[in-house]
């Protein structure tokens, strides 16, 4: 959680929705959120495997009080040891909606934000493992993404 504090005090007047935010990705039950998988079709010449992640809040949950919608296309690698490795393509897309309104931020590549967005993917993804070894229900996966237009769309209706 030193990231989020980080993010907060570079974050400014909006420091704590973006701390807040980021509490809510790290810990929000994985039934309360949507996560859109993708393939990207590399470069000619990229040998890497890419992917693209938008996930989604889909109702509040008791601890928090906001909803938001994250994106980011990863570079998906094994490491000699066996390890999976991501790294980012290019920085984090990400949109929040609070009882203060709603923001949109920004990270590059090499910001704190796309950090937290990794550890947070790489947990999702053991977790969904750990379900499938034992058999147990998996959250459903939307078959199409949903764009941060739509989610401010949503956001804004309620």
């Amino acid at each position: 959680m030193e990231l989020v504090g980080r993010l907060a005090s570079l974050a400014g007047g909006r420091g704590e929705c973006l701390a807040q935010t980021c509490r809510s990705i790290l810990r929000r039950p994985d039934g309360h959120v949507s996560v859109y998988i993708a393939p990207i079709a590399p470069a000619e010449g990229d040998e890497h495997d890419l992917i693209e992640v938008i996930a989604w809040s889909t109702r509040r949950w008791a601890a928090d009080d906001c909803a938001w919608w994250v994106r980011a296309h990863l570079e998906v690698g094994v490491a000699e040891s066996g390890r999976v490795q991501l790294w980012p393509v290019w920085g984090v897309q990400l949109a929040v909606r609070d009882r203060d309104g709603t923001v949109i931020f920004e990270d590059d590549e090499h910001g704190p934000l796309i950090r937290i967005l990794i550890r947070w993917y790489m947990d999702w993804e053991g977790r969904r493992a750990v379900r499938d070894r034992i058999g147990a229900d998996q959250p459903n996966l939307p078959g199409e993404p949903l764009t941060m237009r739509e989610f401010l769309d949503l956001v804004t209706a309620r």
